[in-house]
């Protein structure tokens, strides 16, 4: 069990606390997974990134340019570019997936005002034969990833191992509690 004290410190010591606004808010038994969840993160490192990344981009700018490698195309999981490592990519990706290392996060939860709708943009109608909102074909593989990653047990593992693939969605007061 995650001592609650000592988790706080670490984040008020890297100057992460806000996470801890909505706290006391929680159940008993959501405080002990909010806690466990946050004790995998070495929040610790946090302020070295952010400074080696201002650093390198206030002293190096202009040597800043966009991806120049090969462009990878995958379609009916067939690779599309025969000089490239499409499928050592894919097992590593669904590796991390299965070991719990990888999740999904949204940062187009907002309104959908511009849009005409008067809702989250991902329960949109983007017009879809089947009617599915983008949060629900997003969901849906999710799922099939984790299926995929699931799949790659070749030891009888049961699928109920498998860590979830977690989805984070940025929300604003406006449509917090209609998307969640």
């Amino acid at each position: 069990m995650v001592d609650h004290s000592d988790l706080r410190k670490r984040f008020e010591d890297a100057k992460q606390s806000h996470v801890f606004d909505n706290y006391d808010s929680l159940g008993d038994e959501e405080k002990l997974s909010f806690d466990a969840q946050l004790s995998t993160i070495p929040v610790e490192n946090l302020e070295g990134f952010l400074t080696a990344a201002k650093a390198i981009v206030a002293n190096d700018s202009k040597s800043i340019t966009p991806f120049s490698g090969p462009v990878v195309s995958i379609a009916e999981g067939k690779e599309q570019n025969e000089n490239n490592d499409v499928n050592t990519w894919r097992q590593v990706g669904l590796q991390a997936i299965k070991e719990g290392k990888v999740a999904a996060l949204v940062l187009a939860g907002g309104q959908g005002t511009r849009l005409g709708f008067d809702g989250p943009k991902g329960c949109y109608d983007i017009g879809m034969p089947s009617k599915k909102t983008l949060f629900q074909l997003l969901s849906e593989r999710i799922l099939r990833l984790q299926k995929l990653a699931s799949d790659l047990s070749d030891d009888g593992e049961a699928a109920q191992s498998i860590k979830k693939l977690c989805l984070y969605i940025m929300t604003s007061p406006l449509n917090h509690e209609e998307t969640v």
